[in-house]
């Protein structure tokens, strides 16, 4: 609904101010030096040039000023002719120097004219100036003189300086004044201002509302033409200007060409005001309006949702609806200056490639704070690159301003195909415009809607590109103003989605940082890149894996399933097999490994007889080997080398006594003969005991030697003895 507001000042039906009123004045200043003065102003002249030539003389005119009329010498005539009325009193007044003396042939004079010849004018004021004691040379004479019209003044009264001879006379600032006559007085006064022609209510007040304003002329002297001023929301004035004349107490009526947008919901405050020449009157020139509009108020709700949604409408829905509106920017989100080349939807090419936002509060479209900037000097086009349906309508809209008086240039345009097929251009003027494209596609297909500037500066705002064809999902509401508020539902539904993933593993699974160890079904919620929930299911099979011991026992070295030879008992090795659940069957080694044992004997035998080897008689020398089961289960080597002898060797034999054999901790060897060189070896040959005995009885301590099977030997003499002992420590 649109409410007025009229503030219309009341006043008097007519206003005069009684003061002078200068018929005539010319201090002469205006002209340049020589100009025949008659040829440019009201003055009227006879005799050489006339009423006289302008002379430029610096500071020697009256009162120090630089130019004045001069007269001639010899006879001229210099007068200004007017109308007069019975009863005023005029007065006739000048600035006069003499440049020799000819005081006496100066005169002033008012005289009633009648008739074409001078025979029957009569003479009203006549006066010379040497009467008045203007004979000094080069001296300004102030001449004042004043006349009351009598009833016969009827025609016209001239006001005349005469010349009858002599030399040139100076004149400066000639003024005729009626100083009791009603002042000429043009009054233009505003009665009424109307917006779009009426005054009832309204929902919607218009974004191009029309202007009309009723004035008359309170004055008494006709206006001559009169400008027009409005401002809406103490914007820069806008003024209009009518050639038409307006006779004192007429009326006039006035349409302004250029429209105000009055669209927006809000108060708006409209200032109209007259002014013409002359007119001293203001306070009856202004109108103040104050406009408030409760338009219908049209918003879209923008819901975006997941799986489904109940509106204000009762209704629930599960999918997008249509959306009419395609592209929209205010350009109230940014920061100043900010660049926004790559920030929209849209291309650029030409000098307007770089476009940024201006922050400049109530300085955008309908007093918005934000808008965009293109500028560049030359040629720019922005794009928006859109996919339109033939059939379908289209509107492209925006609010437009020219930088720097250059709206010629700015346009918005549709392009198919590299062609503009549809134009629209910003109105004129330096101020924000709305320019609007409705249209019908004729392909499907991608078009260009363009925002183009040929040079120089360009603002934009509000930019917007509407499917109208669409229907939209709305709800219309009564406000308590009367007035329709439509809701558009602009809907996107966006789907949560439920995924199963079937995961097989052996033993344990980690997922999302958590650790399963038994077969079943997980579900984790996420929130989607959409915004809405995402089930994702983990359907759990474990498969366990098998653990085997291969317990072993071996005899010094073991080779395994997994090919390595093992010499030294293990309990740590592992070997995996895969099973038919694609899960390890882990074998575990558990070897013990036992050693094998060996003894080297050195023994002689008496020649002729045999020598027992643990069951095998032997009768010859040599090296015999046997192959026993020690106590462990494991090999028993003994080596045996056997030496027959004979005489000496045999005796000696008897004659070397060693015990305990076995023995432990301690061995006594006692001989019939001195022992020499004692040697104790193991069964490797490794001599474990070595002494220097030359006695014939040694007490030999083994108790530091582990159990087993050692050769004894000592030298006696050349011969080399040795004896097979066994220690049991």
């Amino acid at each position: 609904m649109k409410k007025y507001l009229l503030i219309i000042p009341l006043f008097a039906a007519n206003f005069f101010l009684f003061s002078q009123q200068t018929l005539f004045f010319d201090d002469f200043e205006s002209y340049n030096d020589g100009d025949i003065v008659a040829n440019f102003s009201a003055l009227q002249g006879f005799g050489p040039n006339g009423a006289g030539v302008a002379v430029n003389d610096p500071g020697n005119g009256a009162g120090g000023s630089d130019q004045y009329l001069l007269k001639s010498s010899g006879y001229n005539v210099t007068q200004f002719v007017t109308t007069v009325t019975p009863g005023e009193t005029y007065k006739f007044a000048l600035n006069g120097a003499l440049t020799g003396s000819n005081a006496n042939g100066i005169k002033f004079q008012i005289i009633q004219l009648h008739g074409a010849g001078n025979s029957d004018d009569e003479i009203r004021v006549d006066f010379t100036l040497a009467s008045v004691g203007g004979g000094q040379q080069n001296v300004f004479k102030l001449i004042d003189t004043s006349y009351t019209a009598v009833a016969t003044d009827t025609g016209n009264i001239v006001f005349r300086i005469l010349k009858n001879w002599g030399p040139a006379y100076k004149i400066d600032n000639l003024n005729i004044i009626c100083n009791s006559c009603i002042a000429p007085l043009p009054d233009l006064r505003i009665i009424n201002v109307l917006v779009d022609s009426s005054q009832s209510s309204s929902c919607d007040l218009s974004s191009s509302a029309e202007i009309s304003v009723d004035l008359d002329n309170n004055g008494n002297e006709s206006i001559f033409g009169f400008d027009v001023n409005y401002s809406l929301n103490n914007s820069n004035p806008i003024s209009e200007t009518f050639s038409d004349t307006i006779a004192p107490g007429n009326n006039f009526s006035v349409s302004l060409s250029q429209t105000i947008d009055l669209g927006w919901d809000g108060s708006y405050n409209l200032v109209v005001y007259g002014n013409t020449a002359n007119d001293t009157i203001s306070f009856n020139d202004t109108v103040f309006l104050s406009l408030e509009n409760f338009s219908s108020h049209n918003s879209y709700d923008f819901i975006n949702d997941c799986d489904s949604i109940t509106w204000i409408d009762g209704i629930t829905y599960t999918s997008n609806t249509d959306i009419p509106q395609i592209a929209y920017n205010d350009f109230e989100n940014y920061n100043d200056n900010d660049d926004i080349s790559i920030g929209l939807d849209y291309s650029s090419y030409g000098n307007g490639s770089t476009i940024n936002t201006s922050v400049d509060s109530g300085q955008g479209a309908y007093f918005s704070n934000g808008f965009a900037v293109m500028d560049s000097s030359g040629f720019g086009a922005v794009n928006w690159d859109i996919n339109v349906v033939s059939g379908e309508t289209y509107e492209f809209k925006t609010y437009m301003k020219p930088g720097n008086f250059n709206s010629a240039s700015l346009s918005l345009r549709i392009n198919k195909g590299g062609n503009d097929v549809v134009t629209a251009n910003h109105p004129g003027g330096n101020e924000w415009e709305e320019v609007v494209i409705n249209w019908t596609a004729d392909t499907t297909g991608q078009v260009a809607f363009r925002l183009v500037k040929t040079y120089g500066i360009a603002y934009f705002d509000e930019i917007e590109i509407n499917q109208t064809s669409l229907t939209p999902t709305q709800m219309i509401y009564t406000s308590v103003n009367g007035c329709d508020s439509i809701i558009t539902l602009d809907l996107t539904i966006n789907n949560g989605s439920s995924i199963v993933i079937p995961v097989i593993e052996c033993d344990s699974f980690v997922w999302e940082g958590v650790t399963y160890d038994s077969t079943g079904t997980y579900t984790n919620i996420y929130t989607g890149l959409n915004g809405c929930d995402s089930s994702v299911t983990l359907d759990l099979t474990i498969n366990n894996s098998s653990f085997i011991i291969d317990t072993l026992v071996g005899c010094d070295s073991l080779t395994w399933i997994d090919g390595i030879t093992y010499t030294s008992s293990n309990n740590t090795a592992t070997y995996a097999l895969s099973t038919s659940n694609n899960c390890d069957s882990i074998i575990i080694l558990n070897l013990n490994l036992l050693e094998s044992t060996s003894a080297q004997i050195s023994d002689t035998s008496n020649l002729g007889v045999s020598y027992d080897f643990n069951g095998t008689i032997l009768d010859s020398n040599g090296i015999y080997v046997q192959i026993l089961t020690n106590s462990v289960g494991c090999d028993s080597i003994i080596t045996l080398d056997l030496t027959f002898i004979s005489g000496i060797e045999s005796q000696l034999e008897n004659k070397i006594h060693i015990y305990p054999n076995p023995g432990k901790d301690q061995l006594t060897i006692s001989s019939n003969v001195v022992i020499g060189q004692l040697f104790l070896r193991n069964l490797q040959g490794k001599i474990v005991k070595n002494t220097l005995v030359n006695k014939n009885k040694l007490k030999l301590d083994i108790s530091d030697l582990n159990s087993g099977i050692y050769i004894l030997e000592f030298n006696y003499g050349s011969i080399i003895w040795n004896k097979k002992i066994i220690i049991t420590n």
